[in-house]
């Protein structure tokens, strides 16, 4: 052990302090996922963490916790059950990792919905909304794939434009 200050009693002298794990990201993550996200999608990579001797076990809390779940073992983030994702939503949810050891770290991971680069309507990309795409977005309501606001937004844009 080195020297050098703290209060450490020196009873356990031969023990090392066990080390946190530490994540790969830092303190901040960063994750998108698209609005057409099902359940059990994964949510961008994995939220990782590193320790020199431990593994290390992942575990999911925040205010958004019920929007999503963590695999304990990859730090991978999914889509939770019943979830209905709208454009521009954000989410943020604290993964903390924790040793065989018992010693931790969190990570807070903010979660964008993006669009998805597949999104069936304005597929030409000029903001103007075509009379098959708003038909498309009326469909997929009725199938429950996309919300009422979703909806809405795309009629004004197409009686807009």
């Amino acid at each position: 052990g080195g020297g050098g200050g703290g209060s450490s009693s020196s009873r356990s002298a031969s023990v090392e302090e066990p080390t946190e794990p530490s994540f790969d990201e830092g303190l901040i993550a960063t994750r998108s996922l698209t609005v057409t996200s099902q359940l059990g999608d994964a949510v961008g990579d994995p939220v990782a963490a590193t320790h020199p001797e431990d593994d290390v076990t992942y575990t999911l809390s925040g205010t958004d916790d019920d929007v999503f779940t963590v695999d304990s073992q990859t730090g991978q983030i999914r889509v939770a059950e019943g979830v209905t994702l709208g454009l521009g939503q954000a989410y943020t949810v604290s993964v903390t990792a924790t040793t065989e050891s018992g010693t931790e770290a969190m990570i807070s991971v903010h979660i964008e919905v993006v669009k998805d680069p597949a999104d069936p309507y304005d597929l030409n990309g000029n903001g103007a909304i075509e009379k098959e795409e708003a038909v498309q977005a009326v469909s997929d309501y009725f199938a429950g794939i996309v919300d009422k606001e979703t909806v809405v937004a795309l009629l004004t844009r197409y009686f807009a434009g």
